[in-house]
C-alpha cells in the first residue's frame, strides 16, 4: 500500500508561494472543496498548480470535493444504473 499526502486547499492556503512550499514538501493531491469556493479562485488554484508543475517537476492532482445537490445521484442513476449508495466516483 502506497500512502497518498492529500491537503485541503481552501482560500487561506491558495497562495502561490504556500501551495509551492507544500508540493516540494510532499503534497500529491489537493483537495478543492466546491462547496465554499468561486469559479474564480479554483481557476486560479488550477492555474497556480499547473504552474507549480512547470516550475518544479512535481505534479499535484487534484481532488474534487462536490456538494451534493450540484450532481443529483438520480440523474446519474438514471444514466448509469450500477450507480449504489456507497459508490465511489471519478471524473476525468
Amino acid at each position: 500500500m502506497n500512502p497518498i499526502i492529500m491537503a485541503n486547499v481552501g482560500k487561506r492556503s491558495a497562495d502561490y508561494e504556500l501551495l509551492k512550499k507544500m508540493a516540494l514538501a510532499g503534497m500529491e493531491v489537493a483537495r478543492l472543496n466546491f462547496s465554499h469556493a468561486s469559479n474564480e479562485q479554483l481557476i486560479e488554484l488550477k492555474a497556480n498548480l499547473k504552474k507549480i508543475k512547470e516550475e518544479t517537476g512535481r505534479d499535484v492532482k487534484i481532488f474534487q470535493d462536490l456538494c451534493g445537490p450540484r450532481i443529483p445521484r438520480r440523474r446519474i442513476a438514471s444514466r448509469y444504473p450500477y450507480v449504489g449508495r456507497r459508490n465511489l466516483f471519478l471524473f476525468f
